[in-house]
Formats: C-alpha cells, structure tokens, sequence
C-alpha cells in the first residue's frame, strides 16, 4: 500500500495524472491570468479616484531615461524599488549604484519672481513714504495697484520650488535583496502678506491708509472722483467694481477724512488707477479686495499697522532626508503560471527640517534659511512596507503587467517643534500606487507605459503629481558581453499644468560592467530678466552596476 501512495505521489509531482487532471489546472492557471488581468485594468480605472498619497520618486538612470516607465520592466537591482516581484525572474548576483538630482519650479515661480524683481523700486519707494509720512502720487499708486496683483500671484496654491536628491546600493541576489536608499526632498513655498501692505503712511490707522490713497490719478477729469455724466475712463463692469468697493468700505463704517473726497471717489479713482496700470477687471477685482480686507482689519483693530514695517511675508523651506535600508524577497506563486510577487519590509530613518525667511525683517536670505534648517530638525524611525506583483506573459506575448504598492502602511516622521508651531502636521508618507505594462516587439526593443494610480502630495504644499511616463529602449549591440543602449521617453504631471518632460539615456555594458546616463528636460521654459530661456524643471542621473 504503501508503495502505490508514493508511486501516486510521484505521479502527481511529474504531472502524470492523467489528462483531466492536467487540463483542469491548465484551466486554473488561465482564470487565474485572466482574473489578474481583469484586476489590474480595475486597478486603471481608479486612476479617475481622487486618493491622495506622497510622490513617486524616479530613482535609477535607467528608468529615468525610459521616461520613468519601469514598473513591468523592473527586474535588476533597482526593482528593489520599482517593482520587488521582479526579482523573481532573475538569477545571479546584481549590484547598483544610481545617483539623481532633479529641481522643479511649479506654476511659473521663475516668471512671477522676475516679473517682481522689476518693481522692487516700487515697493522701497512705498516703504521710504510710509516711514517718512508722505502721502502717494498718481504714478505711484498706479504702480502699487500692479504690485499688489503680482503679490497676490506669487500666493497662488502650489507655487514654489522642489529639489529632489536621490541615491542608493542596491543588491540583489537570486530572488533575495538588500539595500540602502536615500531620497532627500526639499520644497520651498512662499507666503505673501497682503494685508500689510504699505498703505498708512503714519500711525497705520485705517483713516490715515484712506487718506494716501486719495490721489488724483486721472489727469483727464479735473479732479478727485468722476466728472458729471461718469467718469471717461471706465466702464460699465468697472464702475460696478468701483461700487462694490464703496459699498464695502461703507459697510465698515469707513472712509477718507480728506475734504471732497468719499468713499465713492476714492473707489473710482483705485478702479482708474488700475485701469492705467494696465490690469485686467479681474486683476483689478483682487487688488480691491486687498484693500477693503485691510482696511477691514485695520478697522477691527486685528492689525495696528498696515505697513511693509509689519509685514509677514516669508519663504519656508521645508523637507526631509530619508533613509530606507529594504530587505526584499520574491517568488512565483504556486499553480499561478506567470505571476510573481514580492516585497519589502524596510527600516525607515527620516530627518525632517524647516525654515523661514521673513523677507521684510533684513535678514539674508541664504544665511537666514541655512541657520533655520541645520537648527530646526527632527529625527525619528520607523518600518515601512511595499509589496509589489508581475504578470509575465514575454515568452508568449511578449507582454508584462506589474504593479507596487510603496509604503502600504502610512509610515510617518516626527516634524520639528518649529514646524508643528507654523501649523505643519506630521510628515507622514502616504501609500503610492503605480500600474506599468511593457511590450517587447523585438528581443533588443523595449516598450513600456507606468501610471500613478493615487494622486499624490509633494512636499510643496498645493502642488501634486501623478504621473504618466511612456518609454523605449533600443538595445543596438545586443551582445552578452557588449551592448549600448538607447533610451528615451517621455512622462506628463496629469494633475498640474506643469510637468511635462523629455527625457534621454544612454547605457554602456561591457562585460560585467554597466554604466548608465540620463537626463530629462520640462517641455516648458521661461526668461529671466529679458535674457535666454530657461526650463522650468531638469533631471540627471548617474549609474553603475555589476552583475554576474
């Protein structure tokens, strides 16, 4: 009896069972394929849902220059990162080395702060006045009506810098891996006071503010407010934004203390001012908003002053240097033909800093962010999670489906007490999902295509990303001990209007030995002080890798 169970057993592991046996787990395998299939076009389909998470860095030049569309295509070292289950489809020993730095500027920093540098004037001939007590001009308060309105641009949400570093050794060893990543982020977001603004030109009271702005600034009608018959500069949606500032200052129980000068006035001539500076009835909508929330305040007696003297307006730096050490381990599932898994379990170790230049208090900018940065920090550590899974279908198709789930378990960082005391919360890292598929129409071509599932925070506040990459790789020498490699991609922000970006690669294999570059340049650019364009956001990457 005994000797038929292990005859049957043996039977069973040579996969002699018989036909129907056969046949009904061949079947298994195609349900299970097909379900997976079906999961990860769900998976797509969530890419409409709006679920918030951290961003998705591009770590290792060769994913760079394929446009950052690696997730399927991950099966080295560096799928530590992209992909864990693709260190199921390997053998051997391989060893990685990226490097990687990437600065962004978002929504036109580099415009909005140039166009300002040009009326720098301006605001010191504002502050001179206020300090001295002199009441505006015409031309001046032209000028400050344009002031206040690119002011107002430079706090628009998710306006700011964002400077990525990113480095780390990867190994991996047959289906097992370990390694040593840091990704260091920094965002810097400016904060523009618009209540503070330079208007009062002694005590700041809400009547002296009043006052400096009752300014003839229309040469043309003779005098202070309109011309009987309405004023010749404006019209009929301008003079209702003239009355809807009378009314609001009215409302306040406010007003100029000047003789012939009312409420109704002074609105008309701001709105003419505006209209002579150039704006637009939006633009100059927001200036007069500005105005009457000051005035607003002033009156309430929340500020006792409405000078540059008082302003808050501050750049903060705020960012983190993380350290993550993942042991990883993958496999193919058992039955699943095709499938693999993997994953990570990770030590986290996280130094979040914070800084703040308050422009208007004569610090250096430089020295001010430097000392704020190396004193207010805080470190702490904890675990983190990824998990990540292929559908390989290359032998046959010459198709493969991945997807990764990173930080699956909501790993968060301890914020300095600086930080917490300017409103931050905890720095928490939120899980990131990424879908990816790659095509090989050839044994030396490669096609891939990644998207973010999760729409996902940066650590500029308002700015987001989710990201869209298409790549390709054209292997030209395609021999086991010599290869040159040919990358190029292309990868879109789906959730801002900027981050579009070209990107490029090179990689050079001899023998054991890779050497990997790439680059990646935004399709948008802007001019700085009249001169050359320049891009509003570039990468580069640097690798090196062994492998038996």
């Amino acid at each position: 009896m005994d000797g038929v169970f292990v005859d049957l057993m043996n039977q069973i592991r040579a996969g002699k069972m018989g036909a129907v046996p056969i046949k009904r787990r061949e079947e298994m395998r195609k349900i299970v394929g097909l379900a997976v299939a079906v999961a990860m076009v769900l998976v797509l389909k969530m890419g409409a849902v709006p679920i918030f998470a951290s961003s998705f860095k591009i770590l290792g030049t060769r994913p760079l220059g394929m446009g950052g569309a690696f997730v399927a295509v991950a099966e080295d070292a560096i799928a530590q990162y992209w992909n864990p289950a693709g260190f199921a489809l390997q053998k051997g020993l391989d060893i990685q080395i990226p490097v990687g730095v990437s600065i962004e500027t978002t929504e036109g920093l580099i415009k909005e702060v140039d166009d300002l540098g040009d009326k720098a004037e301006t605001v010191q001939e504002i502050m001179d006045r206020q300090r001295s007590g002199t009441g505006f001009d015409p031309d001046l308060i032209k000028e400050f009506t344009s002031v206040i309105n690119q002011l107002d641009d430079l706090n628009k949400s998710g306006l700011g810098l964002v400077l990525d570093i990113n480095a780390g050794l990867n190994i991996r060893f047959r289906n097992l891996g370990l390694g040593v990543i840091n990704i260091t982020e920094l965002g810097t977001d400016p904060y523009l006071d618009l209540v503070n603004i330079g208007l009062a030109v002694s005590t700041g009271s809400v009547t002296d503010a009043l006052d400096a702005l009752c300014v003839n600034v229309d040469p043309t009608d003779g005098g202070p407010g309109d011309l009987p018959g309405g004023l010749i500069n404006l019209n009929t949606a301008q003079r209702d934004i003239a009355t809807d500032i009378a009314n609001s200052l009215d409302d306040l129980s406010v007003g100029p203390s000047l003789s012939g000068w009312n409420n109704q006035k002074l609105a008309e001539e701001l709105v003419t001012a505006g209209v002579l500076a150039g704006l637009s009835n939006s633009e100059i909508q927001t200036v007069a908003n500005s105005i009457v929330e000051m005035a607003r305040l002033l009156g309430s007696g929340v500020i006792t002053g409405a000078g540059f003297e008082n302003n808050e307006t501050n750049i903060r730096l705020n960012g983190i240097m993380l350290f993550e050490v993942p042991v990883t381990y993958a496999r193919a599932l058992p039955l699943l033909k095709n499938l693999y898994v993997g994953g990570n379990v990770k030590l986290m170790y996280g130094t979040v800093g914070f800084a703040q230049f308050d422009v208007f208090q004569d610090e250096d900018l430089m020295e001010s962010l430097y000392q704020d940065y190396k004193n207010f920090y805080k470190a702490s550590t904890t675990i983190g999670v990824d998990i990540g899974a292929l559908y390989d279908l290359r032998k046959s198709l010459g198709l493969r489906f991945g997807m990764v789930v990173r930080n699956l378990n909501y790993p968060s960082f301890a914020q300095p007490k600086e930080a917490r005391e300017a409103g931050l919360d905890k720095y928490t890292i939120q899980p990131q999902v990424r879908i990816g598929a790659a095509y090989w129409p050839l044994n030396f071509i490669t096609l891939s295509a990644d998207l973010d599932v999760t729409n996902n925070k940066t650590v500029l506040p308002g700015y987001q990303s989710r990201m869209f990459g298409l790549g390709a790789e054209v292997n030209i020498l395609n021999r086991s001990w010599l290869n040159l490699a040919l990358r190029g991609g292309f990868m879109d922000n789906l959730s801002e209007s900027y981050g579009s970006m070209f990107t490029a690669g090179l990689g050079l294999n001899l023998f054991h030995l890779n050497l990997d570059f790439a680059g990646a340049i935004s399709t948008k650019s802007t001019r700085i002080a009249g001169s050359q364009k320049f891009p509003t956001a570039a990468f580069g990457s640097f690798g090196l890798s062994i492998n038996f």
